[in-house]
């Protein structure tokens, strides 16, 4: 039986499913641009209960019909919710692609249960564990998908935020050790698990020596609050990098120092499209069911952050972690600019995005990571948020909030 089926991903010339069977087997999909002349391609994997399937090749703009098959009997899939059994491929944005980057969020070194959630002294949700001490979670799942950003490339990664667990030294320098397979340079977001709190040291500058390093020939902008803030230019296109957290209590907040380098460096950027990036949220639909605990905390700076969105029309999307999902949001305030949230590497939906930037516009896409432990442990996670309806609900969500053109 295939069980859990699930279109991850779509780009303009490709796509990617995966599912569970009850027994190991082969992996195959049945796909074209008919439903009634489907051609078969096998994945090629080794026998197994998570399956995983890349297939590459098609033509853009294009719908697509697929079948999942499995198994010696052939077992055959069905369409679902989160796999309808078609698709059309995304369009490029016109004019010149220019380079790809990457973003990951929420990695969360050194965390023992992923999905715990206790609100005052309620547990609202108990969370998931792995049996293996010396192989836990947060370190196979971040490892692949470094190892796999390697192998797809990229020209930069920004991580937004949550690089730790619980801001303990070990857990900075064990990400250090992670990050530094990376293939291409990486900066760094703080985020609310990165707060000093009473710690004696801030281990999330010492450890990375973030006063001292230089990301594209820049320098963090430290105000007096301790907030490391970025910009940077690439070919052509200019992007900035917020820290929206307090250092004490790790609430979401951004200072009037912040707001005025913001407002200065948009200002002397205005002929460039622009992207923003910050650990916590700022748009949220109404009725969204997990909103309440995502947003950037201060209602007074999200309004400002907002508008000043609004103000700027070189700001193309804001581009934020947190809430562990994928989810697209727009403000009333700020029409026609995206607020992007995006899935965590740690546990399900369990992946990266990469986002492939043209003169006129930008393609993005979430990929799930592949290695056997990753499918598993994904496949564990996938019972959070059973409370608000289920981690595929919440977390994982529509194919078009993972997977979208953005045109300039």
């Amino acid at each position: 039986m295939i069980s859990n089926e699930e279109l991850v991903t779509v780009t303009e010339s490709s796509f990617v499913l995966t599912w569970i069977t009850d027994a190991p087997g082969d992996s195959k999909v049945l796909y074209g641009t008919s439903p009634g002349a489907l051609r078969e391609f096998n994945c090629k994997e080794p026998a197994t209960i998570y399956h995983y399937c890349e297939i590459t090749g098609l033509a853009p703009g294009t719908k697509y019909y697929y079948v999942t098959k499995s198994g010696d009997g052939g077992i055959i899939g069905a369409p679902v919710e989160y796999s309808p059994g078609s698709f059309v491929t995304l369009t490029p944005p016109q004019g010149e692609f220019l380079f790809q980057f990457v973003t990951m969020n929420d990695v969360h070194v050194g965390e023992d249960i992923a999905g715990l959630i206790i609100i005052g002294n309620e547990v609202i949700n108990e969370g998931f564990t792995w049996p293996d001490e010396n192989n836990p979670y947060w370190l196979f799942m971040n490892n692949a998908a470094v190892s796999e950003i390697n192998q797809r490339g990229a020209d930069f990664v920004i991580i937004k935020g949550d690089i730790t667990s619980e801001h303990k030294r070990e857990e900075f320098e064990k990400a250090k050790e992670i990050f530094g397979d990376f293939e291409m340079p990486y900066l760094l977001i703080r985020g609310n698990h990165d707060r000093v709190g009473d710690n004696p040291e801030d281990y999330f500058i010492s450890v990375f020596d973030l006063r001292n390093i230089l990301f594209m020939g820049n320098k963090y902008t430290v105000d007096t609050h301790g907030h490391f803030d970025m910009s940077f230019d690439y070919k052509g296109l200019h992007f900035i990098t917020l820290d929206s957290v307090n250092l004490t209590s790790g609430r979401g907040e951004i200072c009037d120092e912040q707001f005025t380098w913001l407002e200065d460096d948009l200002a002397a950027n205005t002929d460039k499209k622009t992207f923003v990036f910050l650990h916590y949220v700022l748009a949220s639909e109404e009725g969204d069911s997990v909103g309440f605990v995502n947003l950037l905390t201060d209602q007074e700076d999200r309004t400002r952050l907002v508008n000043i969105v609004e103000q700027n029309s070189q700001i193309h999307g804001v581009f934020s972690g947190h809430s562990h999902r994928s989810k697209v949001t727009y403000s009333e305030q700020a029409p026609g600019v995206p607020f992007v949230e995006t899935g965590a590497p740690k546990e399900y939906p369990g992946g990266y995005v990469i986002y492939r930037v043209y003169s006129d516009g930008l393609i993005q896409n979430f990929y799930r990571t592949s290695c056997e432990n990753c499918r598993k442990w994904t496949e564990i996670t996938r019972g959070e948020y059973e409370f608000i309806g289920g981690a595929q609900k919440v977390l994982f969500g529509k194919l078009e909030h993972r997977n979208f053109v953005l045109p300039f």
